[in-house]
């Protein structure tokens, strides 16, 4: 394996159109909606140029550049990301000192194929990126409890996240095992859907006007949730489309905070 050093030193640029509005519909109540749009360029990603030309399963195979077939990998700085999202957001504030908030966001990223399986049609390897999660639901409660105690509810949840699936074979012959399954294109899978809760119990105690002392009572995951990730895209494992990772179980931690 030869490693090429990077075609052009530009520097990631991002692209970025932005609008919305928000409308305030009643006392204490607010909604917004909002899009953005974002074009990145100049981000880096690794190919083979070396790669064999057309029927790489059949004999005699042609190479480019090296007829020995060696690999040569090109740190190019020519990959893209194209992103959109549409945004949602309800705000709700009571008179009792409890406040509400929800935030909904559909939205996309794509990116050019690190290692695609086809080195010379690179916008079949155009897909989404690993953190393209379609649908995101915030919700966000707070009260203030009998006794000054603040109480603080976060809740979210994520739709599936991509994983790429290979068939585990050199289909093409090319010498790597990154073909993707007849139909199937670059991160063509989707992991699970992940939900948590965590809760925030605070109390401050003021000493004077310019010193206090906060207690806090933190919980994540409240109820244990099992969130599942990093799943095998292999089609050749025993692994095949399960998960080698679950994200943190319920954890809790106790804190204070002095300010002077």
């Amino acid at each position: 394996r030869v490693r090429l050093p990077s075609r052009t030193a530009s520097n990631p640029f991002m692209h970025q159109f932005s609008g919305g509005v928000d409308h305030q519909i009643a006392d204490g109540t607010a909604i917004g909606f909002n899009f953005i749009r974002m074009y990145g360029q100049d981000l880096g990603f690794t190919r083979n140029v070396n790669a064999c030309i057309a029927s790489c399963a059949k004999k005699p195979k042609i190479y480019p550049l090296d007829p020995s077939g060696i690999r040569m990998e090109l740190l190019d700085q020519s990959n893209i990301t194209k992103s959109n999202q549409f945004q949602m957001r309800l705000e709700k504030r009571f008179v009792t000192g409890r406040a509400l908030s929800m935030s909904y966001t559909l939205g996309e990223i794509k990116e050019y194929a690190s290692g695609p399986a086809d080195h010379y049609n690179l916008r079949a390897h155009f897909g989404p990126t690993r953190n393209d999660i379609r649908h995101r639901f915030t919700g966000n409660y707070t009260h203030e409890l009998p006794g000054g105690i603040r109480l603080g509810v976060i809740g979210t949840f994520t739709s599936k996240a991509p994983y790429n699936i290979t068939t585990g074979n050199d289909d093409n012959g090319d010498g790597q095992r990154r073909d993707h399954p007849e139909g199937g294109g670059y991160n063509s899978g989707r992991g699970d859907n992940l939900k948590n809760v965590d809760i925030r119990t605070s109390k401050i105690f003021m000493f004077g006007e310019s010193q206090s002392l906060e207690v806090m009572w933190e919980m994540f995951n409240v109820f244990n949730t099992v969130n599942l990730v990093n799943y095998n895209g292999n089609m050749r494992s025993s692994r095949f489309g399960k998960p080698s990772i679950a994200r943190d179980p319920f954890q809790g931690q106790f804190g204070i905070r002095y300010t002077f």
